[in-house]
């Protein structure tokens, strides 16, 4: 038996210890099946000739097309479903504004993109001026007339460089968006936090994301003052003990974590570290490793680091089980936690489906309404995260506001890879846009590859986690889902 090449099921075949599974692309959903019905889809895959199926196997494939499975459509056409829409959007439901209200810093983290060594961003002393903030904020709310609640944050560098400047802007929020809330937010290091700064963030509710990557040994590593080299540990910690001890409602609130991991050191000892610590006790935090795009920058994983964040990763079935209690493995990984139950919920609820005609990948949100990035220039950008040396991804700027054609241009970024895109197995799964895109156009290709490589080796490792949780009975997300 043979099937023509556009006749083959869109699956992807994986398996695991519990047995021989497909994800089915169209259905977006993972099936066991026997082992000799596998091994038939796998000589299907790889369009070997003649092939053999005993009546058993044939009832199995033919029980599950009439489930809806094993469908043979693809993507014809690479269209974001919201870009009929996004107009509307951008004309009154702008969520979130992100001013970049200094591009300094008074530390310089060997991993940091504006440290010098990532060729998308550099340290500089410019400041946002009063009058750019002025016309995005003008813009913002004029934009966002269909949202109840008005998100706005602060980025640097470090913004508290430009607390003048943050006092400023919501004063003029606080009066000019009168009649909505406004929910203000930034990240910062920490380090230049005193008792006014720390009032005015307390009394306007500010949700502060601090960096701090693991004890003194770990975070000074990286994490040094501009000029003298020295460590920040001891100044962070110092005035988490200060908000803490002065602010306990503040702290508990509003204050969250950031952890950059180093794979050159022991996960255990950072893990120890944030869980352990008497001043972060109940604190969130959120983790990712260090980002090496954009730099020829490379460490070296310790051999430990891997085998301890397995076992955590391990320990953390063991929770969705119900096996051990909640909160038994690091907190440094909860976000996959998460991702896991929703995967759990999305496989159990799945109804037959077929791929839409046209589409586009969930990577990218909407440029502009999801959230609307400003430089210290006024340029507009769908994020804070993209590059600004790729000058493509600018969709506008304060004096001219969006362009709509530019914000449809990368809300569809990915329309050139169509043909390659629309044949990848993981395309539903894929989380990639404009900010994971490469500054330097010569090495875009290259920095996509490796995306597109890691996007799949994910969403296998995903696939077969829910795989094993689903077989072993897993159904604790239904109760102990986050609020």
């Amino acid at each position: 038996m043979q099937l023509e090449e556009n006749k083959l099921p869109f699956i992807h075949l994986f398996q695991t210890a519990a047995g021989s599974y497909f994800y089915d692309v169209n259905c977006n959903r993972s099936v066991h099946v026997s082992d000799e019905a596998y091994s038939v889809l796998l000589k299907q895959q790889k369009k070997e000739n003649d092939i053999k199926i005993s009546s058993t196997v044939e009832k199995e494939l033919a029980g599950l097309k009439e489930e809806g499975f094993l469908k043979d459509i693809h993507i014809k056409k690479v269209k974001h479903p919201f870009t009929d829409i996004l107009q509307y959007h951008l004309e009154s439901k702008l969520k979130l504004l992100i001013l970049q209200v200094t591009q300094n810093c008074n530390l310089r983290c060997e991993y940091c993109v504006y440290s010098g060594d990532y060729q998308n961003r550099i340290h500089s002393n410019r400041k946002m001026p009063f009058h750019i903030a002025k016309k995005s904020m003008d813009y913002f709310i004029e934009h966002s007339r269909n949202v109840e609640q008005l998100l706005m944050s602060f980025y640097g560098g470090e913004p508290c460089l430009n607390f003048k400047l943050i006092q400023q802007c919501v004063e003029y929020m606080e009066e000019a968006a009168e009649g909505k809330s406004v929910l203000y937010s930034l990240t910062t290091n920490a380090t230049l936090l005193n008792k006014k700064i720390i009032d005015f963030f307390a009394k306007h509710h500010f949700r502060m994301m601090i960096s701090l990557d693991g004890p003194k040994e770990i975070h000074d590593k990286h994490r040094k003052f501009s000029g003298s080299g020295e460590g920040s540990f001891d100044t962070v910690l110092r005035n988490m003990k200060y908000i803490k001890e002065e602010y306990p409602e503040f702290f508990q609130e509003g204050v969250h974590f950031n952890t950059v991991l180093d794979v050159e050191n022991e996960f255990k000892i950072i893990d120890d570290f944030v869980s352990g610590n008497d001043i972060l006790s109940g604190a969130e935090f959120k983790a990712a490793s260090i980002d090496t795009k954009n730099t020829d920058k490379r460490y070296l994983t310790n051999p430990r680091y891997w085998e301890e964040i397995n076992y955590e990763y391990f320990k953390m079935m063991l929770e969705l089980l119900g096996k051990i209690p909640t909160g038994s493995s690091s907190k440094l990984l909860q976000d996959y936690k998460e991702d896991l139950r929703s995967a759990l919920e999305e496989n159990d609820n799945m109804e037959s489906e077929v791929l839409p005609e046209e589409c586009h990948h969930g990577g990218p949100c909407l440029p502009g309404a999801t959230r609307l990035f400003v430089t210290v220039d006024g340029d507009f950008y769908p994020c804070e995260k993209v590059s600004e040396e790729l000058r493509e991804a600018i969709i506008g700027n304060v004096e001219e506001g969006i362009n709509l054609e530019l914000a449809k241009k990368n809300l569809n970024f990915d329309v050139a890879n169509a043909k390659k895109c629309n044949e990848c197995w993981a395309y539903l799964k894929c989380r990639q846009c404009p900010a994971f895109s490469s500054c330097n156009l010569e090495t875009l290709d290259k920095v996509k590859n490796q995306y597109c490589k890691n996007t799949r080796n994910s969403a296998e490792e995903e696939l077969m986690d829910v795989s094993i949780l689903q077989v072993l009975g897993c159904d604790y997300y239904v109760t102990e889902k986050k609020d």
